[in-house]
Formats: C-alpha cells, structure tokens, sequence
C-alpha cells in the first residue's frame, strides 16, 4: 500500500516531492515508554526540514504518530492511510488530520483464501 500510494503521488503532483521514509518495523519498539531512541533518530532524519504531509501507514504507524504528534510534527497535516476502520475511530482525528481506512474483514479473508487453495 505504501509503495502504490508513493507511486501515484510523485505522478499526481505537479511539483517535485521529497518522500522521507520511517519504518516502525525497524524500531521493534515493545513499550511507548522506549520510543525516546526512535524520536530522537526521526528529528535527526528530518532536522532541518518541515514535512508539508505526515502519512502514517497502518494502525500501529498512526498511533505513534498520534501519540508524539506534538512532539515531532506538530502543525503538519497528517492522513492515515491503510489502518483497520475499527482501530482508528473518527473521534481519535485532530483538525488538520484525514484517513483513509480500511474494512477489513479478516474472517472473510481466511474463508476465501481457504476456498481459492481447496480448488
């Protein structure tokens, strides 16, 4: 989802675009109360810079960023995208935030995935 949205918004875009990527998934991070090394390397990637969009991709990318909005970003529009609707209610949104969620309805997913490896 990440690299299709990457794709289609260098396309769309008449100006050129400066993508910065973080993963989460490098950081391993088990407790927010150990998320201080992983700011720290964030601010270092991009000091310097003011990012004009935040897109956190997935539920988990969207609750760090919820939770350290402040502290990193804290005026920068922000639009989740690919996050489960159930986990990332309406009512969690700041003003300058958007999202783009996902229906996921994972039970459906397994039933058909059995029935496509059946045949």
């Amino acid at each position: 989802m990440a690299g299709s949205f990457r794709v289609e918004l260098i396309k769309r875009s008449a100006e050129p675009i400066n993508l910065f990527e973080v993963s989460l998934e490098t950081a391993r991070i088990q407790r927010p109360q150990d998320e201080g090394p992983f700011i720290e390397y964030i601010r270092a990637l991009l000091s310097g810079r003011k990012p004009d969009l935040i897109v956190p991709v997935g539920a988990p990318a969207a609750f760090f960023m919820q939770r350290h909005r402040e502290d990193l970003f804290p005026a920068t529009p922000m639009m989740i995208i690919g996050a489960d609707v159930r986990r990332i209610p309406g009512a969690n949104l700041k003003e300058n935030d958007t999202a783009i969620l996902l229906d996921l309805d994972l039970p459906a997913y397994l039933d058909d995935s059995a029935l496509t490896q059946q045949k």
